[in-house]
């Protein structure tokens, strides 16, 4: 149980590499054939991370970014771009995308992006609510995740604020503490 990542490219080669790059990282990756298996898609899973390529159809890479945030406000959307594609990049911004990566980039570059994007829906979910515990063991299987492909600042991140602002786990704490006579 990783973290969900949908991908969104019309690119199939690029979508397989990609796919297996995420895979490797072990996140789980969800990509779709067509724009109704999208946002069904994005309707059905618990994506955190979206990745969308509005190079090839940026019409209707602008429409599901549109459908994402009126259905799914807190994750996090990352756009796929080239460095010639500047206007829709600004109308995608202003659209509520959150960040973005040109095409070709190192991977490093997209890991940190998507860690990153991790980091900030996290802190979205904390302020919105307390996790629950099988939040809680998401983000520790994503701290895992990020451990295990040597991010391990990011790892030490997670770890440290999982369960942090969980009030059940706070008030559960506060039964046990004994005061000093």
């Amino acid at each position: 149980m990783g973290t969900a990542v949908f991908l969104e490219t019309g690119d199939y080669n690029f979508a397989q590499t990609l796919t297996k790059t995420l895979l490797n990282w072990g996140l789980s990756v969800f990509h779709h054939n067509t724009e109704q298996d999208a946002v069904v898609l994005m309707e059905q899973e618990q994506i955190g991370v979206a990745l969308l390529d509005i190079r090839i159809s940026p019409d209707a890479s602008l429409t599901l970014l549109k459908h994402i945030r009126e259905n799914r406000p807190g994750a996090e959307i990352i756009l796929i771009n080239s460095h010639d594609n500047i206007r829709v990049s600004m109308d995608a911004m202003q659209a509520g995308a959150n960040d973005e990566i040109i095409v070709p980039c190192d991977t490093g570059i997209l890991k940190k992006k998507i860690a990153e994007a991790l980091k900030r829906r996290k802190k979205l979910l904390h302020k919105k609510r307390g996790l629950s515990f099988l939040e809680m063991f998401s983000e520790s299987m994503s701290a895992a995740a990020f451990a295990q492909a040597g991010e391990f600042d990011t790892a030490i991140d997670y770890m440290n604020d999982a369960g942090k602002y969980c009030p059940e786990q706070t008030a559960d704490k506060k039964k046990s503490v004994r005061k000093p006579y």
